[in-house]
C-alpha cells in the first residue's frame, strides 16, 4: 500500500535504555484532523485510530476521516526551451510553460474529482511546485496569482496554488560587492574585529568618517553577545556626539598644518570645513597687514579649540572609567 493511499502509522517502539532489552515503550503521535500546511505530508488522507488494549498487548484500527478537504501536491519540471521572443521584461501569449502547467492541473483536478468522497468539500487545495530549467533564467516569470484566477471556481486556493523555482548553473555563486570591489577576503578574517579593522581601519576612501572602527566593533560585539546591559552601556558611554567631537579634534589638527602663505581665495577654500574659520576669513580685508592680524587671531582660535577637544576627550574617558 503506497504512502498516498494510507497515512496512518502504527505505534513505534522505543528502547528506554541501550543495555536493557524489552524495557521500552510505544509512541503514537496524533496530528491535526485538517491540513495545516501545503506540504506533501499533509496531502495524505487523514485518519483517526482506535487503540484496543488488553493487558500488555494492544492493536490499533485506523479509520479514515471523510470530511477534511482534499489536498493535491505535485511537482513538475519545465525542461522545454523558451521561445526566442521571451525576455526578462515580456512574456508572449501561449507560452509553453503555461500549456504544460494547465495540462497538469487538468489531470490533477480530474483525479481529485474521481477520488473525492461524498462528504468532502467540492473544491480541493492544490499545490503545484514548478521547476524551470536553466534556459528559463532570463525569461520573465509566470504571474502565479493572475494565472490562478482562472481556476477560482474549481480550486480552493487559486492565489497560491503554484510556486516557481528556476535552476541556476552550479558554478554560479553570489558575489558581495562593497565600494565597487569584490569583498573576497571575508573567509580569511578569523574574527569580526579583524574583519572590521582590515576593511575600515585604513586611511583611504573606505575609512569611516563619522563612526570609528573601534566604536563599530564595540557596538557589534555587544549586539552579538546578546548582553542587554552591555548594549545599554555602549549607548551611554559612546554616544555619537562624543565621536563627532573626536572628528572635530582631527579637523583642528588638520587646520594647524595649513600653509597660510597661500593666496586668500585658496586659503578660504582649504578652511571651508571649519565654519568658524570660514566666517573669520570672510571678514579679512584685502591689505597684507590685515591678513597677518586675522591669521594670528585664527591661530589663537585653533589653539583654544584644541584645548577644548582635549578636555572633552579626558572627561569622556573619566566617565567611561567611572561607569566600569
Amino acid at each position: 500500500m503506497s504512502l498516498k493511499e494510507y497515512s496512518f502509522s502504527e505505534p513505534q517502539y522505543y528502547e528506554s535504555a541501550v543495555d536493557i532489552c524489552g524495557d521500552g515503550f510505544y509512541i503514537i503521535q496524533p496530528g491535526s484532523t485538517v491540513a495545516t500546511s501545503l506540504s506533501p505530508e499533509e496531502a495524505i488522507p487523514k485518519h483517526v485510530a482506535v487503540v484496543t488494549v488488553c493487558g500488555r498487548k494492544f492493536f490499533s484500527t485506523p479509520i479514515r476521516l471523510e470530511t477534511p478537504r482534499q489536498m493535491i501536491f505535485e511537482d513538475i519540471m519545465i525542461d522545454v526551451p523558451p521561445p526566442r521572443a521571451a525576455s526578462k521584461t515580456s512574456r508572449p501569449r501561449d507560452m509553453p510553460d503555461e500549456k504544460i502547467i494547465a495540462a497538469k492541473l487538468k489531470e490533477l483536478l480530474a483525479e481529485s474529482e474521481r477520488t473525492r468522497l461524498q462528504r468532502q468539500p467540492k473544491l480541493p487545495l492544490v499545490r503545484l511546485r514548478v521547476t524551470y530549467s536553466e534556459p528559463w533564467l532570463n525569461v520573465m516569470k509566470l504571474n502565479c496569482r493572475r494565472f490562478g484566477l482562472g481556476y477560482s471556481s474549481v480550486v480552493a486556493n487559486p492565489g497560491d496554488m503554484i510556486t516557481l523555482k528556476i535552476l541556476r548553473p552550479k558554478n554560479e555563486h553570489k558575489k558581495t560587492r562593497l565600494g565597487g570591489k569584490l569583498f573576497a577576503n571575508v573567509e580569511r578574517a578569523a574574527t569580526l574585529d579583524e574583519l572590521i579593522s582590515s576593511r575600515f581601519g585604513g586611511s583611504d576612501a573606505r575609512s569611516l568618517t563619522v563612526l570609528t572602527s573601534k566604536m563599530l566593533k564595540d557596538v557589534i560585539k555587544a549586539q552579538a553577545e546578546g548582553d542587554e546591559g552591555g548594549r545599554q552601556r555602549a549607548r551611554q558611554q559612546r554616544p555619537l556626539v562624543e565621536n563627532v567631537r573626536l572628528q572635530k579634534d582631527k579637523l583642528i589638527a588638520a587646520l594647524c598644518k595649513i600653509k597660510y602663505e597661500l593666496p586668500e581665495d585658496l586659503l578660504v577654500t582649504q578652511l571651508n570645513a571649519s565654519m568658524t574659520a570660514y566666517k573669520l576669513l570672510k571678514a579679512i580685508d584685502k591689505t597684507p597687514n590685515s591678513i597677518e592680524k586675522k591669521k594670528d587671531r585664527l591661530e589663537e582660535l585653533i589653539a583654544a579649540d584644541i584645548v577644548k577637544a582635549r578636555d572633552a576627550r579626558i572627561k569622556a574617558a573619566q566617565r567611561m572609567d567611572d561607569d566600569d
